[in-house]
């Protein structure tokens, strides 16, 4: 009977060492497949399409445009749109880069240049190598792409900054240039940005991710959250990393923008657009990024229930005047810091080497989370008072619109004399009333 129990037991050491094994190999394999098959979505070519030479352009905006060709560091051939604004019948001053997200056309940003064009800025878009020429160009989400970024900052410096006026006594007539990019386009503005000293005046992004391997664990974990053990994650990122780096040359640690904004050598002007429900790349990666910033000058907004870059499409009467009037701000506040400069500059010469200084810039800089709702821009308000408002809103429109319908069915009585009014008909809607509903609707309207 104990001979027949330690068979028993051999047999079922056998049985589970055997199922171990086969586990683990299964295991092992499955997270090789994993990484291996990540390691190559990233750096894939994107499939081109008949689509590819259908879309918009900025003459159908109304927008005036110029087409062109410019190369990157590592022999690519891009194209651009370069879009003149003029301000006083001069060309202006302040030209902002838009860069658009992942695998998708510049075209997709025509929205925001327009708001910005018609704001007063000249904007540049161009398309990173995914939209190159030869349709073999091998693109990566947001390494390769850095290539193209400093390619196009580099095109607008050399074509529309040389103009610009030498003389110290006229801060007002030099470039500022504003980077603003979209997912992984935001990315690649805050990584390039640093390499261009003096050059960049501010950052915007929307829905960037705070570094490559975390928006590379995320969307592992979505992809596979059925059967992959959430404890594999960081291996399986780990395994693709080293398969990257030998494959393709680079690590997925080299587009982090968190990390470059941590470097107490940061100083630019950022803000952090980012919807709430983001699916794509969550809220959180912003948060992260702007807790890292060294930045004196930084901003985060948070667009309720939006998801991915939707922030514009939402409601673009909202998110062009934020966006606007962020950057004005930010612009003007370089140029006094410009002049106050000059100005100490002139004292101290006067005072031959006393060392006489220009007070401390007094221009106060909201640098506090905000968090605004596409359909009100009342920023800070509790939603019981918010409620509040908007139903006295509501009813003060409703009295208005019924008062006035009766002033008018009573001049109709009048002049038409008759004692009835059709009551089917159309009621007159007042001008001055219909612009504030839409105001109104928009979140345009002040107290």
């Amino acid at each position: 009977s104990q001979l027949r129990n330690l068979f028993e037991w051999k047999r079922v050491l056998r049985i589970a060492t055997g199922v171990t094994l086969v586990g683990g190999t299964v295991i092992g394999v499955g997270t090789v497949s994993l990484a291996a098959a990540s390691c190559y979505t990233i750096n894939r070519i994107r499939p081109r399409t008949y689509t590819d030479d259908y879309h918009l352009n900025p003459e159908i905006l109304r927008m005036p445009y110029k087409t062109v060709d410019f190369s990157t560091e590592d022999g690519v051939n891009l194209k651009g749109w370069w879009i003149p604004a003029t301000v006083h019948g001069r060309e202006s001053n302040r030209i902002v880069i838009l860069m658009h997200p992942y695998d998708n056309h510049k075209s997709n940003l025509l929205g925001v240049a327009s708001a910005l064009w018609y704001h007063g800025y000249s904007v540049f878009m161009f398309d990173f190598r995914s939209f190159a020429s030869n349709p073999h160009t091998r693109q990566s989400i947001g390494y390769l792409e850095q290539f193209d970024a400093m390619a196009a900052i580099n095109y607008v410096k050399n074509n529309h900054c040389l103009n610009q006026s030498v003389d110290d006594d006229d801060v007002y007539k030099q470039r500022q240039i504003v980077l603003m990019g979209a997912s992984m386009g935001g990315a690649c503005a805050i990584c390039v940005a640093p390499k261009f000293p003096n050059l960049i005046s501010a950052i915007v992004t929307d829905c960037t991710f705070s570094s490559l391997r975390d928006i590379c664990k995320y969307r592992i974990s979505v992809q596979s959250a059925l059967w992959m053990p959430t404890g594999l994650l960081d291996t399986v990122v780990k395994i693709m990393d080293i398969g990257n780096q030998f494959i393709y040359g680079y690590s997925v640690d080299d587009v982090s923008p968190m990390e470059v904004v941590a470097s107490d050598a940061f100083d630019i002007p950022l803000l952090l657009l980012h919807s709430e429900c983001d699916a794509a790349v969550p809220f959180v990666h912003s948060q992260k990024i702007y807790k890292q910033c060294q930045s004196s000058i930084k901003n985060l907004y948070c667009i309720k229930s939006g998801d991915h870059c939707a922030g514009y499409f939402m409601n673009p009467n909202l998110y062009n005047k934020y966006l606007s009037q962020w950057v004005d701000d930010v612009l003007d506040h370089e140029i006094l810091e410009r002049k106050q400069k000059q100005n100490a500059n002139r004292m101290k010469a006067a005072a031959t080497g006393t060392g006489t200084e220009m007070p401390q810039n007094s221009m106060i800089v909201n640098n506090d989370f905000i968090m605004f709702d596409v359909k009100d821009d009342e920023i800070g308000m509790d939603e019981a008072t918010e409620s509040s408002e908007t139903e006295n809103e509501e009813s003060a429109a409703s009295s208005a619109d019924s008062k006035q319908t009766k002033q008018n069915e009573a001049e109709q009585m009048i002049i038409d004399g008759v004692q009835n009014v059709n009551t089917n008909q159309t009621e007159n809607v007042v001008p001055h009333e219909q612009s504030s509903s839409f105001l109104s609707y928009f979140g345009l309207h002040k107290k």
